[in-house]
């Protein structure tokens, strides 16, 4: 079911593109699709809620026992990117200034918790999975981020928020969830250094 939606978002059902309604019931298959100043909250029958950006598409699941985990994780990711930051007022950052933070704080040195094999494993198949939709780039690199983050592989997560800071400075989503984890893992010192960066004019 479409919970919410803003914008332009088209719903195609059985090749019939028509336009979103709020509480209109989506069947396994049908393809929702979102603007350029589009963006919809959809609710799956298992209870997961799946939050649809500007700028994409997404096919209503068949509910494969075999996908379940992996589709309650990508539901619990999609949650975290938009659902803990959607109060954020979008207001220019300061760009340019995220090298600085790269090599201050030095006492806070990020380490990756060590994955069984198994975990690698599983690991680098929800990250194909990913690479495998139909993302814009942007939230694919945030949803893998949130992948390294689940699997406690904080350096690579950093790594991905970092860089995508550094190309879109003005997205401060971005620099919420780099805060996020920071805080996530008691780096007070690079969260609040951030903090202040996220503020300047």
């Amino acid at each position: 079911m479409i919970l919410e939606y803003s914008g332009s978002v088209t719903v195609e059902s059985s090749g019939s593109p028509i336009s979103a309604e709020t509480g209109l019931n989506l069947k396994p298959g049908d393809m929702v699709t979102t603007g350029e100043d589009g963006a919809a909250l959809i609710l799956l029958s298992d209870g997961t809620r799946l939050d649809l950006f500007s700028n994409s598409r997404l096919i209503v699941p068949h509910g494969e026992a075999g996908r379940e985990a992996e589709d309650n994780l990508l539901s619990r990711l999609w949650l975290s990117i938009k659902g803990k930051f959607s109060d954020v007022e979008y207001t220019s950052a300061h760009s340019g200034s995220v090298g600085a933070l790269r090599t201050s704080r030095e006492e806070e040195q990020i380490f990756n918790d060590d994955l069984s094999n198994v975990q690698k494993e599983e690991l680098l198949e929800i990250i194909n999975s990913i690479s495998n939709e139909d993302l814009p780039s942007i939230t694919a690199s945030q949803l893998t981020a949130l992948v390294y983050e689940e699997f406690g592989q904080y350096e690579d997560a950093e790594k991905i928020y970092l860089f995508l800071i550094e190309k879109n400075p003005g997205d401060l989503i971005l620099y919420d969830m780099l805060i996020d984890l920071y805080l996530k893992i008691e780096f007070y010192g690079h969260a609040s250094q951030l903090i202040e960066l996220k503020q300047l004019p």
